[in-house]
């Protein structure tokens, strides 16, 4: 079968979104537990894009959201990586490396957007000296001159004021380090 544009994937996926969002919120208001008139939250898991109609027809929905943004709570880190991944286990921020595993990610020995970063306390730089963090990569840009990474992360308890996952504290910072710094030892990278 022939594969379909990006493009059309993506004005598909607008329509898909479209009548998704409105028949799901139309059914959310009428369920007789939910006496809320918040408004709700259509989210889509993007780490698994699809590229064409097939792929998405095999996705599922178990890649959509829906959230009652009200009723998203503050955050720790590892909440957010639990909510957004689906984790029943459940670690600090610097031990979750084996939840991970168990959860089929693979560590990785270099930094990739859509990976899960943990930092280990030592790191430094506004890291909890005693749990450590974790979050997403959502970008990753290399410097080969001087072996410096440059990440920005996504995740909750890191000064963001963002809703997604039922989380109402989530941002994005940036983060520096030099491949074979004492900051480099500090990091681990999880992906699917």
């Amino acid at each position: 079968m022939k594969k379909k544009s990006i493009t059309q994937v993506h004005i598909f996926l607008l329509v898909l979104f479209s009548f998704l969002s409105f028949s799901l919120i139309a059914n959310a208001y009428e369920t007789e537990d939910d006496n809320s008139t918040e408004p709700y939250q259509f989210t889509y898991d993007e780490s698994s894009s699809p590229s064409t109609f097939e792929e998405l027809g095999e996705l599922g929905l178990e890649h959509f959201e829906l959230q009652n943004a009200s009723r998203a709570v503050y955050c720790q880190c590892v909440k957010y990586i639990q909510n957004r991944y689906n984790l029943s286990c459940s670690a600090n921020a610097k031990d979750m490396g084996s939840c991970l595993t168990k959860s089929k990610f693979k560590k990785l020995s270099s930094p990739l957007a859509g990976a899960v970063i943990i930092y280990q306390p030592t790191y430094g730089s506004g890291i909890d000296g005693t749990n450590g963090h974790i979050a997403v990569i959502t970008s990753v840009s290399y410097n080969s001159k001087v072996k410096s990474y440059t990440l920005k992360v996504r995740g909750a308890n890191q000064g963001g004021t963002s809703t997604e996952f039922n989380c109402n504290n989530v941002g994005d910072i940036s983060s520096t380090y030099t491949v074979g710094s004492s900051k480099d030892k500090c990091l681990s990278f999880y992906a699917k």
